[in-house]
């Protein structure tokens, strides 16, 4: 039985909702929310009147009663709910999808009402104007304009915002022109005004109106207390001068530019209204150092060009306006097609240059390319991170902190055995001839390595990135066997840096046998240094009869060689 009432509860409140609607649709569609005052001005007539009031006023009765009627079908509806299901856990959900629609009519006709009040109202208004100015016409003129005018003003004041004062100085004459056209000029009585005062006044300035009491008497002394505290022309000019000190770019970009050619001709023209001269050279020398320099030679030439035009402070104004505008046309024209990273190589050395912007990370958006990421080494780890899964077990309902799942079967680390970078027992990794991976293999190594570091030359190097962490630096590196041990020569290289332009000390390993040299992958992150390209290499190490082939990046690297004289 229950079940059968509620779902009569649900067709009644959804048949409500649906001819509201309908209602809603129709008068919004005679447009009744365009019957005003202002729109029927020039035919404006006590018959227009009636008869508009009359319209709107049946809108509105017919949208509240229906109005009323769906929130009693609603609380019918919500009363049903808790006696069919008590104890269910999910009974908020269900009431919320019976009763979205219906709450939403509700909202959208309770917007439009507003309106309709609004417009009913601002007739009344007009309606008690046209009575009053009839029922004095027999009456003196000057009388009836000054009752006329006390009318209009009572009626207007409820409706205009008054204003708010915290204290700041720089906002006192904004706040006494509203208040007083507002508040102080209108015709209330002192106590009233003295009310609407102290709702107006927040923070530290309140708090300096407790030593008057709320009395009648004591309204013009609070005005003229605030007054000549906050109305001194002095002391707001010496913090228009102290705000033009202080201002600044944040930054170079015109929108920022523009930002602060604002704020400086707002404080001109309160210097300017509060009698100060601006037209001096220490003022406009101060406003052009605030721009960069190419703003000011522009700014500067347009004057030269124009010996003719008397320069003032707002000719020089004028002349930021029109470079500054000319500046965001041009960002607007280029931003479409930003400059991209590119590499390039003199003509006399066919030394590469480094790039000059910088692109980040497009993974991780660090400072570096996104070849380099070591935050998610493989593509496994970034699906695993875009998808928001868990990088033990790839579960999407809980965290990595959060889970106990095994952990990686190659390294025994806390992550997913497909992200690895370690090598199974199994596989034969590349090694490169160096531990420190910097090793740079040339036939005349053995000539440079011992003799004084004299007269630099440069030269450019291209060098292959291995794959393996680098182990700590050593004066020689010793590889272990069962029955020898074999020691191999090591040596410094004066490198360029092509992010910083100097020039650094590197450790190598010197291996006359190898046929390509290579370079520790962190040491070429490190440096930014670009992929020329990527290479399959075929790699015969000592002891092993086993060729291998590993993919390689080629990178570049600029080598100081020093001789002697």
């Amino acid at each position: 039985m229950s079940n059968l009432s509620l779902a009569s509860h649900k067709r009644i409140l959804t048949r409500y909702t649906n001819q509201l609607q309908k209602v809603l649709t129709r008068f919004k569609d005679a447009q009744l929310e365009e019957i005003s005052v202002q729109n029927l001005q020039d035919e404006i007539t006590p018959t227009v009147i009636q008869t508009s009031l009359q319209q709107l006023e049946e809108a509105v009765a017919a949208l509240e009663n229906m109005t009323t009627k769906i929130q009693h079908a609603l609380d019918e509806l919500a009363t049903m709910f808790e006696k069919s299901h008590p104890t269910s856990p999910n009974i908020e959900e269900e009431f919320a999808q019976c009763s979205t629609t219906a709450e939403e009519a509700i909202g959208n006709t309770f917007e439009y009402l507003v309106l309709l009040h609004a417009r009913i109202h601002g007739f009344k208004a007009h309606a008690e104007l046209l009575n009053t100015s009839h029922k004095h016409s027999t009456t003196n003129s000057s009388k009836n304009e000054s009752t006329v005018t006390a009318v209009v003003k009572n009626l207007e004041l409820p409706t205009n915002p008054i204003p708010t004062f915290n204290g700041d100085i720089w906002d006192w004459d904004n706040f006494w022109e509203l208040f007083n056209l507002n508040v102080h000029s209108q015709n209330l009585s002192e106590l009233q005004k003295f009310n609407y005062l102290l709702n107006s006044l927040k923070g530290e300035t309140l708090q300096s109106m407790k030593k008057f009491q709320l009395t009648r008497q004591n309204y013009l002394k609070a005005i003229e207390f605030l007054t000549n505290k906050y109305g001194n022309p002095e002391e707001l000019i010496r913090q228009l001068l102290r705000k033009m000190d202080k201002i600044s770019l944040h930054s170079s970009s015109i929108h920022e530019q523009r930002r602060l050619l604002e704020d400086i001709e707002a404080i001109i023209g309160q210097l300017v209204q509060k009698g100060e001269n601006v037209d001096n050279q220490s003022m406009y020398q101060k406003v052009l150092s605030k721009f960069p320099v190419g703003i000011q030679r522009k700014v500067i030439h347009k004057k030269i060009t124009s010996p003719d035009e008397p320069f003032t402070m707002q000719q020089l104004l004028k002349y930021f306006e029109v470079v500054i505008t000319s500046e965001e046309q041009v960002c607007r024209q280029t931003s479409a097609t930003p400059p991209r990273d590119t590499v390039s190589f003199d003509n006399k050395g066919k030394h590469w240059k480094p790039p000059t912007t910088r692109l980040l990370c497009m993974y991780c958006k660090g400072d570096h390319k996104p070849f380099y990421c070591s935050k998610y080494e493989t593509p496994q780890r970034r699906y695993l991170q875009n998808n928001k899964l868990c990088n033990i077990c790839a579960s999407p309902s809980h965290s990595t902190i959060q889970c106990n799942g095994s952990l990686c079967r190659k390294c025994q680390k806390r992550h997913h055995t497909a992200c690895c970078l370690f090598p199974t027992p199994n596989e034969k990794t590349f090694v490169p001839s160096t531990k420190n991976a910097n090793a740079k293999n040339e036939a005349n190594a053995s000539k440079h390595k011992e003799k004084e570091l004299k007269k630099p030359t440069s030269t450019s190097k291209i060098n292959h990135v291995g794959q393996e962490t680098p182990a700590k630096d050593k004066s020689f590196t010793k590889s272990s066997t069962k029955l020898q041990s074999t020691f191999l020569p090591t040596g410094e290289l004066t490198i360029m840096n092509p992010t910083t332009k100097q020039l650094e000390k590197v450790s190598v390993l010197l291996d006359t046998g190898a046929e390509l040299s290579f370079i520790d992958e962190n040491l070429a992150q490190k440096l930014g240094l670009p992929k020329i390209e990527e290479i399959k290499l075929r790699l015969n190490t000592f002891g092993s009869c086993n060729v291998q082939e590993r993919v390689s990046r080629k990178v570049p690297l600029q080598v100081i060689y020093v001789q002697d004289n």
